[in-house]
């Protein structure tokens, strides 16, 4: 028989306990497992993965954190399939699979209504169709769906948002192998949430005559140029992918009188604001660390900093579009679906 106090703490994980479902864990989505093992209060995970090597990965990760970590109850559990957890409930599904299955998870999770929110790797599918289903289908079950630039979680970022005083800015992205099919996302969403401004227009859109490979491997492919655009209030965005550029990752947003510059690989911000210079060093957000924050914020609260699907459609879409019509030119051949992911 339990006594008072043995029932009372089981009383409180049973009634404190969260639910969480992992779609895929892979090298994103094992790091997604590795942060939910550090979040500060009792979870329940489902992880589906049928790769072994995959679950190994996981795993290791998950216990690295968990050592870390010991004052919460967790619990993993592992599936080979997805319909082995579509009729369970749950407060939170992380959906890392690669883009081309995503819209059929999603499809399939939400057809049971059994899940309230939803966090989606990006990009999050392959076309303006996928896109505009997962939508609808979100909107019909009431649930809410966010995707995961997790730049709105960098506080140097967020504080960008706040240094323009007057007149328009511009985003200037600039790397040797940034990969635009399947990065570009991230830094249309950090120019979205600098401006607030969702009316925009794609300008420019130059790319080499070449398909790469994508290091995600598979049919998967990447895409190498330059992308610009401007919105109603005068704002502008140039991303460029190409082989001239240094290595690196550079981000640099300039307005009417401060200008930030960050270099992402040596980890490293430059701003310049009423002609006082300032420098300052920063910790890589990794996405384990990332993935803490996210989903303590959803459990607890319902929202968190990330866009949600409905914010990020219109840049999605036109990605969709230019890198179509990329592909069918270079190619000659028809694509329904982008190959990104």
């Amino acid at each position: 028989m339990l006594n008072t106090l043995t029932y009372t703490r089981f009383l409180s994980i049973v009634i404190t306990t969260k639910k969480v479902v992992v779609i895929g864990c892979g090298e994103i989505g094992s790091r997604h497992l590795q942060g939910l093992a550090g979040i500060r209060q009792n979870l329940e995970i489902d992880v589906v993965e049928p790769r072994n090597s995959a679950r190994d990965l996981g795993l290791r990760r998950y216990k690295e954190a968990k050592e870390r970590n010991t004052d919460f109850e967790m619990l993993c559990r592992w599936h080979a399939k997805t319909e082995e957890v579509i009729n369970n409930k749950s407060d939170l599904v992380i959906v890392a699979t690669d883009a081309a299955s995503r819209s059929e998870t999603v499809k399939s999770l939400v057809s049971k209504e059994n899940h309230r929110f939803f966090l989606l790797e990006k990009p999050v599918c392959q076309s303006e169709g996928d896109y505009n289903y997962l939508l609808n289908a979100f909107k019909s079950a009431s649930c809410k769906a966010w995707v995961n630039t997790i730049r709105r979680y960098n506080a140097f970022y967020r504080h960008c948002a706040h240094i323009k005083k007057q007149g328009s800015c511009s985003l200037e992205v600039s790397g040797r192998h940034l990969g635009l099919g399947s990065n570009a996302i991230h830094f249309l969403d950090l120019f979205r949430m600098i401006t607030g401004i969702d009316d925009y227009v794609f300008t420019t859109a130059e790319f080499e005559r070449k398909i790469y490979p994508s290091k995600r491997g598979g049919s998967f492919i990447e895409v190498q140029g330059c992308i610009s655009g401007t919105d109603k209030a005068g704002n502008t965005f140039r991303i460029s992918s190409l082989a001239s550029e240094p290595e690196g990752m550079i981000v640099k947003i300039s307005s009417t009188d401060s200008e930030v510059v960050v270099d992402e690989v040596n980890c490293s911000v430059q701003i310049t604001e009423d002609d006082k210079l300032r420098k300052h060093s920063f910790q890589e957000l990794m996405v384990s660390k990332s993935t803490t924050a996210i989903c303590a914020d959803i459990l607890n609260t319902g929202d968190c900093l990330l866009p949600s699907l409905e914010t990020l459609s219109g840049f999605h879409m036109e990605l969709f579009r230019i890198l179509r019509e990329h592909l069918e030119q270079t190619t000659g051949l028809r694509y329904d679906q982008v190959p990104i992911t």
